[in-house]
């Protein structure tokens, strides 16, 4: 799991057990750069119907960059 912080957009990409390649936005939050972090694991793991900590437990590796 990747996740970029920008200014405007923060990004989350994760490569499934399968080889499958999912790519999430959010909006960022330049006062709370942590929140949207938060924000876009919440909605992937929305989107992959399953919960936060189960994507969590599931990740083997989290890889944190920014562009602000």
């Amino acid at each position: 799991m990747g996740i970029d912080v920008g200014g405007t957009f923060t990004d989350l990409a994760l490569l499934d057990a399968g080889g499958g390649v999912h790519v999430f936005k959010v909006a960022s939050t330049p006062t709370e750069p942590a929140l949207g972090v938060v924000n876009v694991i919440e909605y992937a793991a929305q989107a992959l119907r399953m919960s936060c900590s189960s994507l969590l437990s599931k990740c083997a590796l989290f890889v944190h960059g920014s562009t602000i």
